[in-house]
């Protein structure tokens, strides 16, 4: 059996001595042996013990949490089930983040203003963890936006709505289909009509309402059942509808 004093064992861990004192304060990782002199001596043991421990705080894992995991004290699957639920909501908020930046770079090279009521509405969704939920849109829009969605929602049929988002499934397929094409060319403009057609089918007039949910839809927080999202879309019919309402004197 290898022996090591603190200093061997720091530089062969790549772990400062101090950390390795911390350690064995805590309890999480204690020298097999002291000498007479009070010289801490670590085994090969411990080097295996310290690789688990980093490993460990990679993942995320607190120190108190490693305590208990190394000395056996709390099963390790379930351990590591509940950091793994922790990690994925936090890639989910980066993700949702990240989406939300890439709206706000469009917007500013399509040199569209940046709707700065709106964007911290979306921020508060995503802190709340209600993006891709269905109760998003209760934390985002205004009590009387609630109120004239639940009434656009009651003006129809079930079965409508159904057969509506068939075709806002459909438009989106014709959309990625042509995104090779130019959005200011004779495609980009019939899609846009269509894209517009299918907006003024639900929401006939501008309202904050429309406009909430078209900044929703681009911000990446709308349940994916309810409009599959896509970055290149979003930048493909924003200029294809902005020219087609030029042409059209919107």
């Amino acid at each position: 059996m290898n022996y090591y004093k603190a200093k061997e064992f720091s530089k062969l861990t790549s772990v400062t001595i101090r950390t390795l004192h911390y350690y064995d304060e805590i309890g999480l990782l204690k020298p097999s042996h002291t000498t007479t002199s009070n010289h801490r001596l670590y085994t090969d043991q411990e080097v295996q013990r310290l690789k688990q421990i980093t490993t460990l705080q990679h993942m995320g894992l607190s120190l108190e949490e490693i305590k208990s995991i190394v000395l056996n004290k709390v099963d390790f699957k379930t351990s590591l089930e509940k950091q793994k639920k922790i990690i994925e909501e936090q890639a989910e908020k980066l993700t949702h983040v990240a989406n939300l930046m890439k709206n706000l770079n469009n917007q500013l090279e399509l040199e569209n203003p940046v709707d700065w009521k709106t964007v911290p509405k979306i921020m508060d969704v995503i802190r709340t963890k209600e993006a891709n939920t269905q109760g998003w849109y209760e934390n985002y829009l205004t009590k009387e936006e609630l109120a004239e969605d639940a009434k656009v929602a009651e003006s129809r049929s079930t079965e409508y709505w159904a057969e509506y988002t068939k075709r806002w499934e459909v438009m989106f397929k014709e959309v990625e289909g042509n995104l090779h094409t130019d959005p200011e060319g004779d495609v980009g403009m019939e899609l846009a009509k269509k894209w517009l057609g299918l907006v003024e089918e639900v929401y006939p007039q501008p309202s904050s309402l429309r406009n909430k949910l078209w900044e929703a839809y681009k911000s990446g927080i709308i349940p994916e059942d309810r409009m599959p999202y896509n970055q290149e879309v979003i930048v493909y019919i924003t200029k294809a509808t902005k020219k087609y309402k030029i042409l059209r004197g919107y």
